[in-house]
């Protein structure tokens, strides 16, 4: 029996080192625990927990103080079905311009009346315009939501995508884009659906995950460690299907809208230009209405946060309005 003892306390104790030398180690070589990354305290939690979608903006208006004292506080105003308000008044259902995307669609960091869906209401008065665009959104978060809600619309006739390369990582749920939403998960964003591609090129759908959180892991860089290994294992080769991945889905919104009788538009919203020749490529290829408005926004930004702000959001209106005109043969409210 004491034999026992003495072996059980002599394990316990080379263990108990063996975990301190392993952590004094990585700590030396640079690892670090678990961090969130901080925000405002005083920012709503403006999104919730969608078992399909990962997340979704919660109904109800909100205030976000400025990020900066030279901003303004900002409002966010959501329906039930998680669209942002793009008009004072109430509107009749029928004649829908469906816009979908992540944070620059949805008009991040600037309020209601600021973003380009609002400027699009204003400027198109026949259209009914909803902006379902999302914060963190990817493509195939779009594609879902155009095949949750366009059944449930009287007549859509647009359908505008807000494009960013960002997408692309989102789509595959790539680790860093994992990490980087649990770094966040004090906004309410964790888990995040993702698809992949099988070996004949058809979509594989997943449902919402998220990034491993053990215990300790705050507290313990080899904790945080064990995380990463094991999430870059789960994840393979995810990221390599980024492209392919994303042209398939973007197929399929394309499919999806004019399945219910809606034309179907891309807008390059992101001003970086590394891949944009290929997607304009991939568009015309495939007949998808492609509009480029990626146009830089140095010095439109919110000051404090970073997104575009309302004027940059005019500038896109502008871009998007002369291919609603040309290609569509919509009529801008007259400014006299």
């Amino acid at each position: 029996m004491k034999k026992t003892a003495l072996w059980t306390g002599t394990l316990l104790i080379s263990v108990t080192l063996s975990v301190i030398v392993a952590e004094a180690v990585l700590r030396l070589s640079g690892r670090t625990p678990w961090i969130y990354t901080s925000r405002d305290v005083r920012e709503p939690t403006m999104h919730e927990p969608d078992p399909r979608l990962g997340w979704r903006a919660k109904q109800g208006s909100f205030i976000a103080p400025a990020w900066d004292p030279s901003g303004t506080d900002v409002r966010f105003t959501f329906d039930g079905r998680g669209r942002r308000r793009t008009r004072a008044d109430e509107r009749p259902p029928g004649n829908e311009m469906v816009i979908v995307g992540g944070s620059f669609a949805q008009g991040w960091a600037i309020s209601d009346e600021e973003t380009f869906a609002w400027k699009l209401q204003d400027r198109f008065p026949s259209l009914n315009v909803m902006n379902y665009g999302t914060g963190a959104y990817g493509t195939y978060q779009s594609l879902l939501v155009l095949e949750s809600e366009l059944p449930l619309l009287t007549s859509p006739v647009i359908v505008l995508y807000g494009f960013i390369l960002d997408h692309a990582m989102r789509n595959v749920g790539a680790v860093l884009w994992l990490e980087i939403l649990s770094r966040f998960s004090r906004r309410g964003i964790v888990n995040v659906p993702c698809a992949t591609l099988h070996e004949d090129g058809a979509l594989v759908r997943h449902p919402p995950e998220g990034y491993l959180a053990l215990p300790f892991r705050e507290s313990s860089a080899m904790v945080a460690l064990v995380e990463e290994v094991y999430m870059k294992k789960r994840a393979g080769n995810r990221k390599a299907q980024m492209g392919p991945v994303t042209e398939r889905i973007l197929l399929e919104m394309a499919a999806t809208s004019q399945r219910y009788g809606a034309r179907f538009l891309v807008v390059q919203l992101d001003p970086r230009r590394a891949t944009t020749n290929h997607w304009a490529e991939f568009f015309k290829v495939n007949h998808i209405q492609y509009l480029d408005c990626g146009l830089p926004y140095e010095g439109m930004i919110v000051p404090g946060e970073g997104h575009p702000n309302g004027d940059m959001n005019t500038r896109w209106v502008d871009c998007i309005a002369d291919a609603l005109g040309d290609q569509l043969g919509l009529q801008p409210a007259s400014s006299g």
